[in-house]
Parts: structure tokens; sequence; C-alpha cells
């Protein structure tokens, strides 16, 4: 059993690409699944069969720490946890707690972790500080963070500023939330959305192929203009 998680999610991708890479070129079959599809018929009807070859298919399973606190979700990683021993590869976009995976002691564990830096460009993202913020960027950028990864901390940085407007809607720590709003308070509403909506524009049009310049480009160019 495998466990990636982390908030580096392109290399944490990248990895999981691998493992599943190395499973077709031995002519392995597949079962991937996100976690809130899945129930213990399912994941016993997988985890005890065989492929029509007589092969123990490789078992990928998205997002089971990201469900909503329930019994199934207990149960489901209580049962997955008996397992250890098989080609199981659970996958999470985010960093679990010693706590979390305490349950999993003997499986291959890999944290995929950003240059700490990243952190630091993100929390200290202010309107009229874009000097300090372009240093950060190029930082990373030499640091050798990818310009993806740089754009989903980004988009996911403001939305929670977004939601930290309205602070009781808010669950993190209290230090964390004291935080992000002391951040979205220095942006404003007005700010937070318009650079929300350039985010939403900027990646809608690397998705269509309608801006001819990369993705590092046009992040130096955003945070040049805030």
């Amino acid at each position: 059993m495998i466990i990636l998680h982390g908030d580096d999610t392109v290399k944490s991708r990248g990895k999981l690409n691998d493992l599943i890479g190395a499973a077709k070129d031995k002519e392995r079959e597949i079962k991937r699944f996100d976690a809130d599809v899945l129930d213990l018929t399912v994941l016993t009807q997988v985890l005890e069969g065989l492929t029509l070859f007589g092969k123990v298919p490789l078992l990928v399973i998205e997002g089971i720490f990201s469900l909503p606190k329930s019994k199934k979700k207990d149960g489901l990683i209580e049962f997955i946890s008996g397992y250890h021993d098989r080609d199981v590869v659970i996958y999470e976009s985010k960093p679990l707690s010693p706590t979390a995976l305490k349950v999993f002691a003997k499986a291959e564990v890999y944290e995929h972790k950003p240059a700490a830096i990243i952190f630091t460009f993100l929390e200290n993202l202010r309107p009229g500080s874009s000097g300090k913020s372009l240093q950060h960027l190029s930082d990373l950028e030499t640091a050798g963070e990818p310009a993806e990864l740089i754009f989903a901390m980004l988009v996911r940085q403001v939305r929670l500023l977004i939601r930290a407007l309205e602070p009781d809607t808010l669950k993190a720590a209290p230090w964390q939330k004291q935080r992000l709003t002391a951040q979205a308070r220095a942006f404003g509403e007005r700010e937070l959305l318009k650079l929300h909506d350039n985010l939403y524009r900027i990646d809608k049009e690397l998705k269509t192929g309608k801006n001819p310049l990369d993705l590092s480009t046009q992040l130096f160019s955003l945070i040049a203009n805030l």
C-alpha cells in the first residue's frame, strides 16, 4: 500500500502517474475510484478479486481523507487499512496529519511538500506590495517550483481570503483564521473578487489556448498589477 499526500500536487500527481504507468507496463488492470462513490461492497469485490487474466488489479483511491466526517468514512478507512499488503494507492491533494496516517502504519507514505517560500509568497500578498511579491515569485522560479503549482496554491489562497471576509464561515485554527482575516481585510472584497476573476480568466485561457503567454509570464504580470 502506498499513500501520496501533500500540497505539491504537481509532484504527487506525477508520482501517481508513474505508479499507474508502471502497472500498465506490466499489463495490469487499474481500478480507480473517487472516495465519494466507494462503498464496502465495491471495495471487497476489488480487493478480493482478480482480473480476467488472473492478475491482482492496482486499486487507486482518491480523496478518502477529504470525505465529510461520518461512520461511512471511518468504516472505509478501517477496512482499507486491513489490506496494507495489497497494491493500493491512496491519493490526497493535501497534507495528512500523523494522527490520520496512524491507522496506515505499514503503508509506504510519500509527502510532497512545496518549497517553504511559497507560503511566504502567499501569506504576504497585499495590494501595493507587488515588489516584494515579485521577488518571492522569482525565488520560487529559481527554486524550480512549477508555475502550475504556484497558480493552484494562489487560487486556493484567494478562495480562502474571500471566505475570510466572513470569518464565521471559515474553518481553520484560530491563529490561521486571524492571519487570513487580516490579509482579506487588506485586500477588501472588491479587490479579492477582481483577483479571483483574473485567475479564472487565466485558467480558462490556458485551457482554450487563447493566450500565447506561458503561465509563468502571466503570473508575473498578475502580481505586478496588484
